[in-house]
């Protein structure tokens, strides 16, 4: 006869093995009990996941819909009736940002220099893309209206589909939210070419094939400068020799591409970033804190250098006490993997804010780099930091509609809403980088046991 209170026992620990003490028949009967318990556990986690599905799949339809509504209401009203019943801000001709680079080809043409004067311009803006652009325009022949229009809508397609492509591998109602903020809507309304280098580096942090993975964050990088902060994509766990040195080789092709490209094109790159000009709304970084603090608050004048001292003095004091962090928010640096898609693309969207945001300022399209971020976000366990999260994400993203409904007020709530993601970011940052960078033999974390 087998022991009852010692089957029971096992019953409710079935991750420990049964007693050796235990009699054939109770072994049996506790090994039907696991399985029969296992077959419960995963028809519930099943079950589970259909009722996610099923509630979260509306989440990338509902994506679609909205626009196909814009589609439909930009086409039947026009460009800027369209776009204003959704509080967007328009410009017209439509597509205003990549026509700089279309006016610079008519302004080559009259032998000026388009990053010091662009009368091709609709609106006289001087060039402030990497030159490199230069050489798509003139390839693409984009100073012919019907090739402008084809090329900067079928890359809008494309960052579209990239996020429709987000919305089905990690559905949730606040994705979608962010896919259709106002920082989204800002560069689709503008054809800003950040779409298209947002498609390129989601494209780089999916694909598996190491060298395909750098060839486009090197090309990301070409295009524009502050996508370099992908490498990190590069850089998973040091976890042995053969890993790190490949790492390191493609490490260095990438670094060495980039400086040829940048010794090269130097001077308009320089000029570039000069002719790169925002306003206090519609932009995000210290040196709109700066402008707005010296605009409301003369009498406490504060420079970038200001903002961004206190900037890196606050990221520092998080570092010294990032582990009380990672406690609080609900992450370690220890014992997690950093070679899931969902960490990656969170770490590369993170720095390129982060990383923007130190330059000074950027116009809001720019944080379209945001929607990486937000898949790891909602998979961390404390749901206090989840809906924190999401409250400041969308505060930060929808100027527009904040500022068009709460006027001054919302305004003020926009700014704090970027500000609040940037030191949120640097906090994930300052806990997750270090176990991504340092190997276990230079002192990075170890694993847990």
């Amino acid at each position: 006869m087998y022991n009852d209170a010692r089957l029971l026992d096992a019953y409710f620990h079935l991750g420990r093995p049964p007693d050796s003490k235990l009699n054939i028949h109770s072994r049996i009967a506790w090994r039907l009990v696991r399985s029969f318990s296992y077959m419960i556990k995963l028809q519930t986690a099943s079950n589970a996941l259909s009722v996610l599905s099923a509630r979260d799949k509306w989440s990338l339809l509902f994506v679609v819909a909205f626009y196909v509504f814009i589609a439909v209401a930009v086409s039947s009203l026009g460009w800027v009736d369209g776009w204003s019943l959704i509080y967007v801000d328009t410009m017209t001709p439509p597509l205003a940002d990549l026509r700089t680079v279309q006016g610079a080809l008519i302004s080559l043409e009259s032998g000026v220099d388009p990053y010091l004067e662009n009368p091709g311009d609709p609106w006289g803006r001087t060039v402030n893309y990497p030159a490199i652009w230069l050489f798509i325009a003139k390839i693409f022949a984009l100073d012919v209206e019907a090739n402008f229009i084809a090329f900067v809508s079928t890359y809008i397609a494309i960052f579209l589909g990239g996020v429709a492509y987000l919305l089905y591998r990690f559905p949730s109602w606040g994705l979608a939210l962010v896919a259709i903020s106002g920082a989204v809507l800002m560069g689709i309304e503008r054809g800003n070419n950040d779409l298209l280098i947002f498609s390129i580096v989601l494209t780089a942090l999916v694909t598996s094939n190491r060298g395909m993975r750098v060839g486009l964050i090197i090309c990301a990088s070409i295009l524009k400068l502050y996508p370099i902060a992908a490498g990190v994509a590069l850089f998973s766990r040091f976890e042995n020799s053969k890993a790190l040195l490949w790492r390191v080789r493609y490490a260095l092709i990438a670094s060495v591409s980039f400086l040829f490209y940048f010794v090269i094109f130097f001077n308009e790159l320089i000029l570039g970033v000069g002719n790169t000009h925002t306003a206090g709304a519609m932009s995000y970084g210290s040196g709109v804190l700066a402008f707005l603090s010296n605009e409301r608050l003369p009498s406490l004048p504060m420079s970038l250098a200001m903002i961004n001292s206190a900037l890196a003095a606050s990221i520092a004091l998080m570092f010294m006490f990032r582990e009380r962090i990672a406690t609080m928010i609900g992450i370690t640096d220890r014992g997690i993997s950093t070679d899931t898609l969902r960490e990656s693309m969170f770490l590369v969207g993170a720095l390129i804010y982060v990383i923007t945001f130190f330059a000074g300022s950027s116009w809001d399209y720019r944080m379209v780099y945001c929607i990486l971020t937000v898949p790891y976000a909602l998979s961390i366990g404390n749901a206090r930091f989840r809906l924190i999260y999401m409250a400041i994400i969308l505060m930060a993203l929808n100027q527009f509609l904040l500022v068009g409904v709460l006027g001054t007020i919302g305004g003020v709530v926009n700014i704090a809403g970027k500000t609040a993601l940037m030191m949120v970011l640097s906090s994930v940052l300052v806990i997750r980088l270090p176990s991504l960078l340092l190997p276990k033999w230079l002192g990075g974390p170890q694993e847990q046991a």
